[in-house]
This record gives C-alpha cells, structure tokens and sequence, in this order.
C-alpha cells in the first residue's frame, strides 16, 4: 500500500480514525509510530500527508486503532489514460486480480459483458456486488498512489453490447486481444471505428 485511502465520510474535521486493514497496515507493514508521516489520499480526491497521532492495540482481538491527522490534501492524483477495456466477465476469483491490476494501471473505465465462453453461473457471483468491486479497485489505487476510481460498468447481454454500446468506445483505434491462432494478427492491428 503506498497511500492510505479514505473516504470523505470517514474524515472529521482534520482527522482520520482507521481501524480496519488500513490500520493493521500502517502499525504491521510499515510500523510507524506515533508522529510519523503516512501518505494519504481522498477517494476520487486529492492525494497528500497524513500525521500518525495515536496507535493503539488490543491482543486480545487482535484490533488495531490509528488516529491520523490530516496535514494537507494538495496535490493532484494523476491523470487517468483514455483506456476503455471491454473485458468477458472472468473467472470470480480472477475478477478480483483484474479489477486490482485495471486500477493500478489507471485505466478510465471498465466494460465487463457476457461471451460464449462465460458461464451463467459467473453472473451470480458476490465478487460482482458494487462493495466487493470497490474494494478490489481500491486496493489497485492504493498500490498505484492514486484516488480516482475507475467506472466499471456491466452488460449482461453480448449483442446489445456490440450493437449499441461498443460503436460509440471507437474513436480513433480498438485492438483485439484474442488467444486463438487465427485472430493472432489482429492483436497489433488497429481496428477503424
């Protein structure tokens, strides 16, 4: 985790109460220690420094509890790419690692649909539910010390997709990533709107 993100809902006033993952992580990983400085960003906000003003921990839950003072919010996170990815619906587990690399790699948005090869049972999945998918494209920011989250959009049906949705991501140059032998030139080869 190279910055520590947070909600603005989860700020009051100047500071910040962290008692989750993100605590464990400032106290385990990084073992700051009360006056030490954190990086620190506002989810579709600005990035900047944190102060650690208190750390506690319970043994016997196993809790940890970080009070952070926000010093300042002043710089800009960077600036997304014009990256539109329309991507089948993978695996459950693999959605996970995809969303996470999709924000680390600061790609704008994210078209997940139906294909062939996709079974209807990845439909159901609670890995799709709008907190677990937050909560994978965070942890890809908060690699990539960025705020801004990435739209994630989600067609259930292929050819309405591609009737009336995927005409309008062309704008100058699509490419097709394809694994089968006979699609292997297309990979490198634009494709006109």
């Amino acid at each position: 985790m190279n910055v520590v993100l947070f909600d603005s809902s989860e700020a009051d006033q100047n500071s910040l109460c962290l008692s989750d993952q993100r605590a464990r992580h400032i106290v385990s990983v990084l073992k700051l220690k009360a006056d030490d400085e954190v990086r620190i960003g506002a989810i579709n906000g600005r990035l900047g420094v944190g102060r650690v003003q208190t750390v506690a921990h319970d043994a016997k839950s196993g809790r940890f509890d970080v009070r952070l003072e926000i010093k300042r919010l002043d710089e800009e996170s960077p600036p997304k790419s014009s990256i539109e990815l329309i991507l089948a619906l993978p695996r459950p587990k693999s959605l996970r690692r995809c969303l996470r690399m999709i924000a680390n790699l600061g790609i704008k948005s994210v078209h997940l649909i139906h294909s062939s090869r996709v079974e209807k049972s990845y439909w159901s999945t609670p890995f799709l539910d709008h907190q677990s998918m937050r909560a994978s494209l965070l942890e890809g920011l908060a690699i990539a010390r960025d705020t801004v989250l990435p739209e994630v959009k989600i067609y259930k049906l292929f050819k309405p997709f591609v009737q009336d949705v995927a005409p309008s991501l062309i704008h100058t140059y699509g490419y097709v990533a394809h694994p089968s032998s006979h699609l292997q030139q297309a990979i490198s080869k634009p494709i006109a709107p």
